[in-house]
């Protein structure tokens, strides 16, 4: 949210370069960011490479994140933040600012009237990204699965891995 508030107030020069950044990561299906993410992050990826000749880094104590938990998260983390970003730059642009001036102007201190008038009209926005970034983590099937496999227990894998019900003659 912090980040979106910052871009939505970004002049709009770097605005346009922002937004150019924040969709390469939507062209992009799950799957492809996995890979990608090896083919940079993992043992003998670019940049730990880049890392080992530069700053002597360990390789595999480098890489050995990215298929663990932290490395979902890092991915997920990807190619979800620049869609809730979007979805909250909208919101952002729809507020009425001056409602903000008009509670500074009654007295209350500006933290207090951001969260009593202008938090609530941007409440559904963040129920409407949330709802997004779930339903797509839950469609990020190919990214969980090159990564980690079947070893780290999440409800995509937990729904793959269940047995089929068979029916009894």
């Amino acid at each position: 949210m912090p980040l979106s508030y910052v871009l939505y107030r970004t002049d709009p020069k770097r605005k346009e370069i922002f937004f150019a950044l924040l969709a390469l990561p939507l062209t992009f299906s799950g799957l492809v960011i996995a890979y990608a993410f090896i083919i940079l992050l993992g043992n003998s990826g670019f940049i730990t490479i880049l890392l080992t000749h530069l700053f002597g880094v360990n390789t595999l104590e480098f890489s050995s994140f990215l298929f663990t938990w932290r490395g979902l998260v890092v991915a997920y983390l990807y190619f979800l933040i620049p869609r809730m970003i979007l979805v909250m730059i909208s919101a952002w642009s729809e507020v009425d600012w001056s409602l903000l001036e008009a509670a500074e102007s009654l007295g209350m201190k500006r933290i207090r009237a951001f969260f009593r008038v202008i938090f609530p009209l941007i409440r559904p926005t963040l129920l409407a990204g949330s709802s997004l970034l779930f339903a797509v983590s839950m469609g990020a099937f190919g990214t969980v699965f090159a990564l980690v496999g079947t070893g780290v227990n999440i409800m995509p894998l937990l729904i793959y891995t269940i047995p089929r019900c068979q029916k009894s003659p």
